[in-house]
């Protein structure tokens, strides 16, 4: 297992990572998620000893890390660029790291061989990497990090320049190989489309500090800050006055009337205090009979669903992904929303 004990590292006095803590199980996919800038890379040079950490521990096996060189740490590390040898046929590239190991020619054949084959490369060997199109060298790259058979990969942004359809055939690819090969693994990336797709767990951050650590569908369905609700793209944030209703805590909200919190057993410091809440883009269905009504400003089709601005008589206007109806809802009319039981979530207080 891989341990992350209160690392810090700074550049010229400016924080890239703040006393970040986690661990990771053998066979286990953890995904780092943010924006540009909030230290995700900067983790990973520093799990593959690139760059000291200036506090804290890197672990394995409960065995610290810090004197460990490099290339005595047996962690594989995909670029975003892939960093293929332009000179060498894939072959040659997927064999690099066995031959520095001074493994026998047949026992490097015999694993490259069987690398290539699982990534769908089985008869690219004498391929020139030069030629390959994006999706084929990004393969190239992933089976020279897993031909070593390393005890950690490390993937920063691999699919970052690649086209959307291109990079969700790869993602499915990626998650199969890495849990038929039982391989540790952290995927870094700023696109949580990627993290929910290839990911056991998602490490969300923010300017060197870790935001919240869960399953994917349970950040999506619990964010535990407004700032993280906003990086997912959860915009429908308001400010709410707590009030119980036959026991039940929920929340006023204009033009939607009393909602119960949806919170796990959360309960705000004060009742009687206003609150952030989330009101849930997904769930949601046009009614007659709805409990939140408003003005459609702008509505996007997406196939299966449509995405939908409503602006209330009161309050921001709120977005919501809906099943597409059979009668399309025009700009500039009125409709009415039937919200589900568990569409609002508090929000804790701290950085918005």
């Amino acid at each position: 297992m891989l341990e992350i004990i209160r690392v810090s590292k700074s550049f010229d006095e400016t924080p890239a990572l703040r006393e970040v803590s986690f661990s990771v199980a053998k066979g286990e996919i953890i995904a780092v998620l943010g924006p540009s800038g909030c230290g995700k890379s900067t983790l990973l040079n520093v799990i593959a000893g690139l760059l000291l950490p200036e506090t804290g521990e890197v672990c394995w096996d409960d065995v610290p890390l810090t004197d460990l060189p490099t290339h005595q740490r047996n962690f594989g590390l995909m670029f975003q660029d892939y960093a293929l040898f332009p000179h060498r046929d894939v072959f040659g590239n997927v064999a690099f790291g066995l031959q520095q190991q001074l493994l026998p020619p047949a026992v490097v054949r015999a694993r490259v061989t069987a690398i290539m084959e699982q990534v769908g490369l089985a008869d690219f060997g004498r391929r020139d990497v030069n030629t390959l199109s994006g999706g084929e060298q990004q393969r190239v790259a992933l089976a020279r990090a897993l031909a070593p058979q390393p005890r950690l990969l490390m993937l920063d942004e691999p699919l970052s320049a690649l086209d959307r359809a291109l990079r969700e055939e790869l993602l499915r690819e990626l998650r199969q190989i890495l849990r038929v090969l039982e391989q540790t693994a952290i995927y870094v990336t700023h696109d949580q489309e990627e993290a929910y797709a290839v990911a056991d767990r998602v490490i969300i951050m923010r300017t060197g500090e870790i935001q919240q650590i869960g399953a994917p569908d349970e950040i999506y369905a619990q964010p535990a800050s407004a700032y993280v609700a906003r990086f997912l793209g959860l915009t429908n944030i308001l400010i709410a006055m707590p009030e119980r209703s036959d026991g039940q805590l929920g929340v006023w909200l204009p033009a939607a009337g009393w909602q119960p919190l949806a919170n796990g057993g959360q309960q705000p410091p004060d009742d009687y205090a206003p609150i952030s809440v989330l009101l849930k883009p997904t769930g949601a269905q046009i009614s007659e009979n709805g409990n939140l009504c408003g003005t459609v400003t702008g509505i996007s089709f997406r196939g299966a669903l449509i995405r939908l601005q409503l602006q209330p008589e009161q309050g921001p206007p709120l977005r919501f992904e809906l099943p597409t109806p059979a009668e399309m809802p025009l700009v500039g009319t009125q409709i009415q929303l039937e919200l589900p039981p568990n569409a609002v979530i508090w929000q804790p207080e701290g950085d918005q």
